[in-house]
């Protein structure tokens, strides 16, 4: 499924400028799509040896009003204090700059290390004013069909499973994750991913 990689590569680079910082961003995932858009792109990961900074991302080494762009993609459902995270955004962003932030809503429990949340727009819209940015933007990333495709695609990865239910649940998982495109409108009430675009005034 391509659902966060379709929305991050569509609506990231109109808000991309300048000084950027990744959080959470682990070996460099985005840099290639998102480095160009960007004048400096560094990533902020505890756990990452390649990162340009190894923090705790509820307390950031970074200087306050340091970049001009902060991103987190799926991160802050692995973080205890998702306040925290989102203020130190807000400490180290300039004037006018954006932050982008993804998670899931509807999606298997996954550790990394470990798994505290999952977010609603609404539910990002509060926490991101609480913190003292305004609104860009907030929404649904996918729809019935990729949290469909999400199910089978855990299921697919059980142990308990022997090949040939496997094998049926990587056919689910695949029709599904093909029909997903088909419905791209109105996401409902089902959708895998929430994210949210909010300035810093």
């Amino acid at each position: 499924m391509r659902t966060i990689h379709d929305f991050i590569e569509s609506n990231a680079p109109r808000y991309i400028f300048g000084s950027v910082l990744d959080i959470g961003g682990g070996w460099g995932r985005w840099r290639k799509t998102l480095a160009p858009h960007a004048g400096r792109y560094f990533v902020s990961d505890l756990f990452a040896d390649s990162a340009d900074f190894r923090d705790d991302a509820r307390q950031l080494s970074n200087q306050d009003l340091s970049f001009d762009t902060v991103l987190c993609f799926e991160v802050l459902e692995h973080i205890d204090d998702s306040r925290l995270v989102i203020s130190e955004m807000h400490r180290v962003l300039r004037q006018g700059g954006h932050a982008l932030v993804t998670a899931p809503f509807m999606f298997s429990q996954h550790g990394n290390p470990d798994d505290y949340y999952r977010f609603t727009p609404h539910g990002f819209e509060f926490l991101f004013k609480q913190a003292g940015f305004e609104v860009v933007q907030s929404g649904a990333i996918g729809n019935l069909w990729s949290v469909l495709a999400c199910i089978w695609k855990a299921r697919m990865k059980s142990k308990t499973c022997n090949f040939a239910t496997r094998k049926f649940f990587y056919l689910l998982h695949k029709l599904f994750e093909r029909l997903q495109p088909l419905f791209r409108g109105d996401a409902g009430s089902f959708f895998t991913n929430s994210y949210i675009i909010a300035r810093k005034p």
